[in-house]
């Protein structure tokens, strides 16, 4: 769910004689999985229906718009139908049919390694239309004009205001669910 959260800042990882560039979400390189747990059983979901852009200017070190990345609630699908609506529930897709991710602050983490450069990126995550503060670490690596972030973090249902529907809450559905996203963001053409 913190798909959108495949942002990073940009004057750490362009070459300073760029131009600035558009960047743009690739959902076929880009995915975001979550696991639950219930006292039953653990079961998984994934997407790769992200979308994001935003735009930087690598030779002022700037992110010339704050990334916003959508990931559309009902994409959500954990191979089971019944479950896919369970989570379509807890989430308020009816109401509110996407996940939201503004990118407001991306600090750079010195590790010493150039393969891969950690950032702490913060923002505000829109879940089931309950605006809320996330922070979280990330990984990003410069792939040709490409970047590639990937990260995870841990939300908790209570924290957006959302349970799950009554069965579930009866099978013990836990309210920590881990998330883990990779994205792939790339330079739009023609557009700079």
């Amino acid at each position: 769910m913190i798909a959108a959260i495949g942002l990073i800042a940009f004057f750490q990882l362009v070459p300073a004689c760029a131009e600035p560039r558009h960047y743009r979400l690739d959902p076929a390189e880009s995915r975001v999985t979550f696991t639950g747990n219930s006292g039953l059983h653990r079961f998984s979901g994934t997407t790769s229906d992200l979308t994001g852009e935003m735009q930087a200017d690598p030779r002022s070190g700037t992110l010339l718009d704050m990334p916003l990345v959508r990931v559309p609630v009902g994409s959500l699908k954990t191979g089971n139908e019944a479950r896919d609506h369970a989570v379509q529930y807890t989430l308020k897709a009816k109401k509110h049919p996407s996940i939201m991710f503004r990118l407001t602050k991306a600090v750079s983490l010195d590790t010493g390694s150039p393969e891969v450069m950690r950032y702490r990126l913060t923002g505000e995550l829109i879940i089931g239309g309950a605006a809320r503060s996330a922070e979280i670490e990330a990984g990003a690596r410069f792939e040709a004009d490409n970047i590639r972030v990937e990260g995870a973090t841990t939300l908790t249902l209570d924290g957006f205001g959302l349970k799950p529907p009554p069965l579930a809450r009866v099978l013990g559905v836990r309210n920590e669910v881990p998330v883990r996203f990779e994205t792939l963001w790339k330079p739009e053409e023609g557009r700079g």
